[in-house]
């Protein structure tokens, strides 16, 4: 069918219309492989991105959890040190449990008042004065 109608399209024989038909083949063969080409291609480089976005937020989601997980331990560790060094305590007269006081407080205030009446000071301040 696609002979006969070559053949009174443009007025050929049937050898003419033979030829025809395998240039107009080839020519669709070729802008039809253009095409798969081009879409694979495009297909290719869609998963490409998908696959790097992934990881990029995999990457990204790992150096948060990691910094995260840094922070933390070092705002504990330096919460502990804090507490450690610079924490105000005496223990209880009859449980001999640590009393916590809390900075400026009236407890805090009322031992700072008792060491100061009682000549408390810096050890090279009393050296000083002997």
């Amino acid at each position: 069918m696609a002979i006969v109608r070559l053949m009174s399209k443009y007025g050929l024989d049937v050898d003419a219309a033979y030829e025809k038909l395998a240039v107009l083949a080839d020519a669709n063969s070729r802008t039809f492989e253009e095409a798969l080409n081009a879409a694979a291609e495009s297909l290719y480089k869609r998963r490409l991105m998908q696959q790097m976005n992934a990881a990029r937020a995999s990457i990204n989601n790992s150096a948060n959890a990691r910094l995260n997980a840094e922070y933390n331990r070092g705002d504990s560790d330096g919460y502990a040190r804090g507490k450690a060094d610079h924490q105000v305590y005496y223990y209880c007269k009859i449980c001999s449990k640590m009393i916590y006081l809390t900075p400026n407080s009236e407890a805090h205030q009322a031992m700072v008042n008792y060491m100061y009446e009682h000549g408390w000071g810096h050890k090279a301040c009393h050296e000083k004065n002997v």
